[in-house]
């Protein structure tokens, strides 16, 4: 049977929505590497069933699409169920037999259709292309076994590989970009199915290419593979990849005749597939007893087509060690970030730390690799940071290529925290300098020398200054307060471990006023009072101002422990810093 488009079947697909989803499998036996369906399904691992991403894919009626979501949030485990279901290789059938696809009106379509699956996560830089065509060679001999082998497919195969050869030196070759057509139409010829080809972590090589010397050599060959097997062939039932990014047509897809993609700016079709739903993360907290509210405030956040979804990984860690730490940023790194971020941009979301605020920026919706290089335009920067889940993009405003952005959860601000302040905040002896509080000068000279490479590294001085005026009408400019403010609690976040405080707060009411910073170091706590000027300010005074101002609002006097004053001035880049002790409980 020939696999067309299937029509009808978004009618029984939408009387079928209201099936409730559920977890299945051993909540005390995890697998949180496996991206193996048929291994989770056999060895009784916990697994939330997103068997009805089967019935959305094959209700979509384009030729090609394109999932674009962050990793490890179940992208690669998708495509191999897909390819379990679909294959007609091998009988899967028991593989199913509990989930809720069993049921659906897609199960005469199990094991029915010819479905090769591609990973590019670990094709190699170099042999990228002899890797390719040994793939399409493998799934060709599959199909190519028995005495009684259609001649046209025979005479196809040999053709192919004839052309993988130099006829000059007879050596093979591995140019050819025709293997995606000459597979699907081998396999036609003789099963007489049109073909599914599924395509993981489509945009890797060519992301991690971008910056090399063989970038627009990789890039042609891609668009040459993609165009060739994708655009205009009748042997193709389906094409559809999955990456992290979407990247831009004139890097790669500008043969493609618009594939339809899905990702974080537009999704109207995957947006539960991939992720975990409230409905979902609420039964794992059941299983394994862990605090909703806990899970969501750290985990949740990430949106998809206009509601939040749970990171797949982090829950899964969670529920495993039954305990809450930052699983996602210890299982990657963000050294592309890294590499192209600047102190301005650093500084920009510090502003969005440590008190959920968000902020706008430019954001084009398709990435072009080759603009992902040091001191990136915004638009390019926060389109990558929203595309690999760093950010939650808030709203979007298609026409204008604009959006509202924030940090998510609390493991991405963990996450945000270590990677803003790793470099400056790598001196583990200077990072302790609360450790001695008996020589107040001392700790006014190690403040300093921790603060002065920190605002050194985030450069400080280009942070936009505000208008301010005299009481007399005459108008001034400074950094305002809160910028020093923000960057300075964030940094007290990410160094708790060095610094030894109990609690840190901020902004709380205290004796008569408010306080900037307090931190609880046990048997007394330590307040910070910040200052900021203008260019002529002496940053000395502001600092004197600000132990003053802490006597005559008798911060924390209300607390019942001895005080230590901190008054922080800050003039630009210039820092200076008192410390006394109140004492005034």
């Amino acid at each position: 049977m020939v696999l067309n488009h299937l029509n009808g079947l978004k009618g029984m697909v939408a009387a079928a929505e209201g099936v409730s989803l559920m977890v299945i499998g051993n909540a005390n036996n995890i697998n949180l590497s496996a991206s193996s369906f048929e291994k989770i399904i056999a060895n009784d691992y916990l697994y939330v069933d997103k068997s009805k991403f089967i019935e959305h894919f094959l209700a979509k009626r384009s030729d090609v699409e394109i999932v674009a979501r962050q990793r490890r949030i179940g992208k690669s485990l998708n495509l191999d169920m897909l390819n379990c279901f679909l294959t007609d290789k091998e009988d899967n059938r028991h593989l199913f037999e509990d989930l809720y696809i069993r049921t659906s009106p897609v199960w005469s379509y199990v094991n029915s259709s010819p479905v090769f699956l591609f990973d590019f996560k670990e094709l190699n830089a170099i042999l990228y292309k002899k890797e390719i065509w040994d793939k399409i060679n493998r799934f060709m001999c599959h199909y190519l076994i028995g005495d009684d082998i259609d001649p046209e497919a025979l005479n196809i195969y040999d053709s192919w590989k004839a052309s993988s050869y130099d006829p000059k030196t007879g050596n093979r070759m591995y140019e050819d970009t025709t293997g995606f057509q000459a597979l699907t139409e081998m396999v036609y010829k003789i099963t007489g199915k049109r073909s599914y080809i599924l395509i993981d972590e489509y945009d890797n090589p060519m992301n991690h290419a971008s910056s090399l010397e063989l970038y627009n050599e990789m890039r042609s060959y891609f668009t040459e593979l993609f165009s060739k097997g994708f655009k205009g062939n009748k042997y193709l039932e389906k094409g559809f990849l999955t990456g992290v990014l979407r990247i831009s047509h004139e890097d790669l897809l500008s043969g493609l005749n618009n594939p339809e993609t899905f990702d974080v700016f537009a999704d109207r079709a995957y947006g539960s597939d991939y992720g975990l739903s409230e409905e979902e993360a609420t039964e794992l907290c059941s299983i394994a007893g862990l605090d909703l509210d806990l899970i969501r405030k750290w985990y949740n956040g990430v949106r998809i087509g206009g509601y939040d979804i749970y990171n797949t990984f982090s829950v899964m860690s969670a529920v495993a060690s039954r305990s809450i730490s930052c699983f996602w940023g210890q299982s990657g790194t963000l050294d592309r970030i890294k590499s192209i971020i600047s102190p301005e941009q650093k500084a920009k979301l510090i502003m969005g730390l440590g008190n959920g605020a968000s902020f706008a920026s430019s954001i084009n919706s398709r990435i072009n690799l080759r603009m992902l290089k040091l001191d990136c335009d915004d638009s390019t920067l926060y389109s990558l940071l929203v595309q690999s889940g760093y950010l939650r993009l808030e709203s979007w405003d298609s026409k204008n290529d604009a959006g509202i952005v924030s940090i998510p959860n609390e493991e991405l601000e963990t996450v945000w925290r270590k990677f803003i302040f790793g470099d400056s905040l790598n001196n583990g002896n200077l990072n302790s300098f609360l450790r001695d509080l008996s020589d107040l000068e001392n700790l006014s000279n190690n403040i300093v020398r921790f603060l002065v490479p920190l605002f050194d590294a985030l450069s400080v001085h280009d942070l936009p200054e505000g208008e301010y005026k005299y009481k007399n009408g005459k108008t001034y400019r400074k950094i305002p307060e809160i910028y020093y403010h923000q960057i300075l609690l964030t940094a007290f976040y990410a160094i708790k471990s060095d610094l030894g405080y109990r609690l840190l707060l901020s902004n709380r009411e205290s004796g008569d006023g408010r306080y900037d910073i307090l931190l609880d170091m046990g048997e007394l706590v330590i307040i910070f009072e910040l200052k900021s000027g203008r260019k002529s300010d002496r940053a000395e005074t502001l600092a004197k101002n600000a132990i003053e101002q802490v006597k005559n609002k008798r911060y924390g006097a209300d607390l019942g422990k001895p005080v230590i004053a901190v008054g922080c001035g800050f003039s630009q880049k210039r820092v200076m810093v008192k410390c006394t002790r109140t004492d005034l409980v």
